[in-house]
């Protein structure tokens, strides 16, 4: 046996006889020749002893310091800079309270739900009817526009309308448009009110249709449209009550000005001499048609290009030629939402508190946690893929640990430092099939092209052991579907930097990356 030491992942080129200290499972392994075996691991905590006698009191203790008093900061959107201790804040966003301890915000308090709406009070008494006034002057015709990007042209006095664009009501008074009305702003959230008592249940709904007469033996909630009477009715359980009727057909609009008579002249290589207004002919040349207007000639319409559908990056996983194509990003998961991929193949989530409590979005996950990913701790005995709980019609699933061997053996990866937008990202570059670049061109090929040729990038987004997330941007590991033991499973593994590239054990509970996978075939 050669004892190669304490290292945190199983050396490269491994020969029959090594042996080593895996200090992040805990465990001493040996090379058979085929695979690494377990040898040792460390041993349980004994028993605690029992408890010695109470000693006798110790003297008091010296006074302790005056506390902190806490500095109400009031409403922000955002946590205060340069924060002191015992400052606190409400935070308008979160609807939360957090006060400072010296190192991080911690939540103080939250907002309760909102009650649901209690029963409407009896009405009041009418009053006395006050004294006839004076008959105002007739007012002139308001006429509603509707809804328009912009103010409708040649308009006449009294047009209105609401501007979409900046949420605004213009009259228009004859010379110019002037406001009516616009878009107040949300005002605060009142109090929450005492919930009120359950309602009764409502009536449900059922819609039978365009009928002449009303249907025969009606049941509560049934309701027509009475073709005859031009009405519709709902049945309340005991007679048929109008609830809507067409509205009377509005007044004609306007004639519209002549329209210019088309004259067709066919397809022609040049435009047609001597033109008049309306000819129109198809230019065999340049492919578009043309009509005469306005003294020159107006393109309106061209040919249209033929399709082509978008090209697939396919990668090979194993040696019967199964090909798969790899997911647009790294997997997240919102809480509240669920999953979905990271907008870029390069991003990831890193170290933050979001990653390290899988709270808010988050993209390390621990192994086969596909149907309960916010875990940050957590072992399971039997996998569950993520793909199963993603546009389930494309059949995303996790590589298993052989595919993730094929492809580090057979298509060509080394590790890169991107830069997009004025940011670095370091990951591992991996070329698909039929691919014209190779391995040593990854490192002096800009990124976009690369991409454009289909690479994948897997980031260096790191991984979490219980709450601690840990060399992001220097390692990146990404889970197979494939266990190795108990409380363990296989990675795809690689480091900065290095050519140390494979696939290794690792505790089940830790968590890492994932990057899915659909298959072609």
């Amino acid at each position: 046996m050669i004892w190669k030491g304490s290292l945190e992942t199983a050396p490269a080129n491994p020969e029959a006889g090594w042996a080593y200290y895996n200090t992040k499972l805990g465990q001493s392994f040996i090379y058979d020749g085929a695979s690494w075996q377990v040898m040792s691991e460390n041993g349980k905590d004994g028993k605690d002893g029992k408890d010695g006698k109470d000693g006798k009191d110790g003297q008091n203790g010296k006074d302790g310091q005056n506390g902190l008093g806490l500095v109400w900061k009031g409403e922000l959107e955002a946590a205060p800079s340069d924060a002191e201790t015992n400052w606190a804040y409400y935070n308008s966003t979160e609807k939360k309270s957090f006060i400072y301890d010296g190192t991080t915000w911690l939540v103080l308090a939250k907002d309760g739900a909102q009650g649901e709406k209690g029963a409407d009070g009896q009405n009041g008494k009418d009053g006395t009817n006050g004294t006839n006034g004076t008959n105002g002057n007739d007012g002139a015709s308001f006429v509603w526009k509707g809804e328009l990007d912009a103010n409708p042209t040649e308009p006449q006095t009294n047009w209105a309308y609401y501007n979409k664009t900046d949420k605004k009501a213009y009259i228009y008074d004859g010379e110019k448009w002037s406001i009516l009305a616009q878009d107040g702003k949300d005002g605060q959230n009142g109090t929450n009110g005492t919930n009120g008592e359950n309602g009764n249940d409502g009536t449900i709904i059922v819609w039978k249709g365009s009928l002449s007469a009303e249907p025969a033996s009606p049941a509560k909630g049934w309701c027509y449209y009475n073709s005859t009477a031009k009405k519709s009715y709902m049945y309340d359980g005991s007679a048929w009550q109008m609830i809507a009727q067409d509205g009377q057909n509005g007044d004609n609009g306007e004639d519209g000005a002549p329209g210019t008579l088309i004259v067709w002249k066919g397809a022609l290589e040049a435009a047609p001499e001597s033109p008049e207004t309306g000819w129109t002919y198809y230019n065999t040349t340049d492919k578009k048609s043309y009509m005469y207007a306005n003294s020159a000639w107006q393109m309106i319409a061209q040919d249209g290009k033929d399709y082509e559908p978008p090209k697939v990056f396919a990668f090979t996983v194993n040696a019967e030629g199964k090909k798969v194509v790899f997911s647009s990003g790294n997997l997240q998961y919102t809480v509240g939402t669920g999953y979905h991929f990271a907008d870029n193949q390069y991003d990831y989530i890193g170290n933050t508190s979001a990653n390290q409590n899988c709270t808010g979005t988050f993209d390390l996950f621990c192994w086969g946690t596909g149907d309960v990913p916010a875990q940050k701790q957590v072992t399971v005995s039997s996998f569950t893929d993520w793909g199963g709980y993603i546009e389930p019609d494309k059949h995303w699933y996790t590589l298993t640990a052989a595919e993730w061997t094929y492809i580090k053996t057979n298509s060509p990866n080394a590790w890169k430092e991107i830069t997009v937008g004025g940011n670095t990202y370091k990951g591992l570059v991996i070329l698909p099939d039929e691919c014209t670049y190779v391995k040593t061109d990854i490192a002096t090929t800009d990124w976009s092209e690369l991409e454009t040729a289909g690479a994948v990038f897997l980031p260096a987004a790191g991984y979490r052991n219980g709450t601690d997330v840990d060399l992001v941007g220097f390692n990146g590991g990404y889970w197979s579907a494939t266990s190795a033991s108990s409380g363990l499973a296989q990675y795809f593994y690689f480091a900065s930097g290095s050519s140390d590239v494979g696939v290794d054990p690792d505790l089940r509970d830790h968590g890492s990356s994932v990057r899915l996978v659909r298959s072609l075939q």
